[in-house]
């Protein structure tokens, strides 16, 4: 285990928010291995296609819906060899007539896996432990 490996472990999990955000599911995809698994209360996915079309069911096309801004915290990352088993808290913010409104706040439970120099998500569970007004399609 290096710095090295949790900076790029911590990188994704920024890109992951970055992509999501900003509509770029195809990048948000590519954060997986080819066999990667997403889980969450909207839905399971099962590879790279498959996980894409999950994010373009449940969220509204870009430029549609309130601007939302996912941010990751308090990352624990135990890296064992060529995997690393990843904790995360999330917090979903969204625009609202009000102001900056909370949409989600919850745990993000990953398994990384290196490949190269890469590190990619192996499997993601998603955990809601507070829900607001989130304006996913359902």
């Amino acid at each position: 285990m290096s710095l090295e490996d949790k900076d790029r472990i911590r990188e994704a999990l920024a890109n992951y928010c970055t992509y999501g955000d900003s509509g770029r599911f195809k990048e948000l995809a590519a954060l997986f291995t080819a066999d990667g698994v997403w889980e969450g209360r909207m839905g399971r996915a099962e590879g790279r296609d498959a996980i894409e079309a999950l994010m373009v069911r449940i969220n509204p096309p870009p430029g549609q819906g309130p601007v939302r801004r996912h941010l990751v915290t308090n990352s624990v990352v135990t890296v064992e060899g060529h995997s690393a088993v990843v904790t995360s808290s999330f917090m979903m913010l969204r625009e609202s007539e009000a102001g900056p409104a909370i949409g989600a706040v919850g745990r993000y439970d990953d398994v990384f896996v290196q490949e190269g120099r890469n590190w990619l998500i192996k499997t993601r569970k998603v955990t809601p432990e507070i829900v607001g007004e989130t304006r996913l399609k359902s």
